[in-house]
């Protein structure tokens, strides 16, 4: 099993919770370093969702974490997200108060 610890860094943390090592290490935001707030994994495990105080929102191959492989942009700050277990769609609420709605599968 794996879990994902956002960082105030910027970055996204990938552990195996059996051996405690870090497998992976997600470059949310890199040229703020803005704080990664929070992070999943999609229900099959093979998408990790990330999000940060830089207002965005990113996809990414949990096999290839490289390059986003998409990003949300949001018109402000997000602290949480919800993936629907059903139709991998992504609620994302922000503070201001609206709610993005997004398919995950493109």
């Amino acid at each position: 099993p794996t879990v994902l610890g956002p960082g105030t860094d910027g970055l996204c943390r990938v552990w195996d919770l059996r051996s405690s090592q870090l497998i992976d290490l997600i470059v949310h935001s890199s040229l703020e370093r803005a704080p990664v707030t929070h992070s999943l994994f999609s229900h099959d495990g093979g998408l990790i969702i990330t999000g940060g105080e830089d207002r965005n929102v990113k996809l990414w191959d949990a096999r290839n974490t490289q390059q986003p492989i998409d990003n949300i942009r949001c018109s402000s700050l997000q602290t949480k997200f919800c993936l629907s277990t059903k139709t991998n769609t992504l609620a994302i609420p922000m503070h201001d108060r609206k709610t993005k709605i997004c398919d995950t599968q493109g």
